[in-house]
């Protein structure tokens, strides 16, 4: 809502500035809405995102097995990121080399 005042009784703009700061007005609306829907998007992606975290966590703590820890560790990376593929890579210190340990064509990713 916008308000203005004058210190005239019954002062009214004249023609083409009336126009002219209605349209501003208009535009201003207009701006506010897009940053509204902008803030609203931007929160729900958030807190999806917080939740998707949580439950990783939840699935990374309940789970003994590391395969399946790994397997939410990917699924989770595709819904946060969407990447075309995922590999997670552990180090063998014997050896001294990188051995792929998972991947997201392992994994069914929805």
């Amino acid at each position: 809502m916008v308000l203005l005042g004058s210190q005239q009784w019954g002062y009214l703009l004249a023609g083409d500035t009336g126009v002219k700061l209605l349209i501003v007005i208009g535009e201003l609306g207009v701006v506010l809405e897009q940053n509204q829907k902008e803030n609203n998007l931007q929160n729900n992606r958030n807190d999806s995102t917080q939740e998707l975290l949580l439950q990783l966590v939840e699935n990374l703590r309940s789970s003994d097995q590391l395969n399946k820890k790994l397997e939410a560790l990917v699924e989770a990376t595709h819904q946060l990121i969407s990447p075309t593929c995922t590999n997670i890579y552990l180090f063998e210190r014997e050896g001294h080399y990188f051995c792929c340990r998972m991947g997201s064509q392992l994994v069914n990713i929805i």
